[in-house]
């Protein structure tokens, strides 16, 4: 007589790659506000519902994977919105899951962004940077296993309804140097292992660069800006 193996007797590492085929996306989560409350996008998420209501042994692994090995964005976008990662989700992603899954994530993608202009360069608002403090503050007293933050910084359309999220391309009408201190608290992340800027997403990048370093020589192993092809520009060409 055959008897069929169940999923848990198989060793833990088959279990994983099944865990990873089912439930890992191919593209970083927006942590953005539900289009219904308290609805995740069925699509991109049922997987892993399912997973999480067979058993508790398989809801552990599978959440422990699912965090583990996701790629989440947060950001300072349009409050409220669906698609823009924005600070209103992320303190709905901070009440609802589990203290101990956030502290499971381990890489994030952060979205500086800024409101584009039609008549003058995008331009650094004060709302902006008390909602990016907010990002910031959120990061370093929750997210405690963070070891790799990509940052890049985005035209956001001040319309809910649109989906654009771009690179800015242009320079910045303001004082880039105040973006810098609520970047710069990220640092004190314990497990940071790296913080990589994406190079071409602004002509400011260099400069926002630098004054997120200057005073901080022992953060220089860390900070990093990538190009798109992977090329890492050396930080000699912007540090003091």
């Amino acid at each position: 007589m055959i008897t069929m193996a169940k999923f848990t007797d198989f060793p833990p590492e088959i279990r994983n790659s099944i865990y990873d085929l089912l439930i890992i996306l191919d593209e970083p989560i927006p942590i953005a506000s539900p289009r219904k409350k308290h609805v995740w996008k069925k699509q991109e998420h049922s997987n892993l519902v399912s997973l999480l209501r067979v058993n508790k042994q398989i809801n552990q692994e599978a959440k422990t994977l699912f965090y583990a090995r996701s790629t989440f964005i947060v950001g300072n976008g349009s409050w409220g919105s669906t698609s823009q990662a924005n600070v209103q989700a992320l303190k709905e992603f901070i009440r609802r899951v589990p203290k101990d899954c956030i502290a499971l994530i381990h890489k994030i993608e952060l979205g500086i962004c800024l409101v584009p202009s039609y008549i003058r360069p995008s331009r650094v608002r004060k709302e902006d940077i008390s909602q990016l403090e907010a990002v910031s503050r959120a990061l370093t007293k929750h997210f405690q296993g963070l070891e790799s933050v990509s940052a890049a910084m985005v035209n956001i359309s001040t319309f809910r309804d649109t989906e654009s999220r771009e690179w800015l391309r242009y320079p910045i009408h303001g004082n880039v140097g105040v973006l810098a201190k609520p970047i710069r608290k990220i640092l004190t992340l314990p497990a940071l292992k790296q913080l990589y800027f994406k190079y071409e997403s602004s002509p400011d990048i260099k400069t926002l660069v630098e004054a997120i370093l200057e005073g901080k020589e022992e953060a220089k192993d860390k900070v990093k800006m990538v190009k798109q092809d992977g090329t890492v520009v050396p930080l000699l060409t912007v540090t003091r």
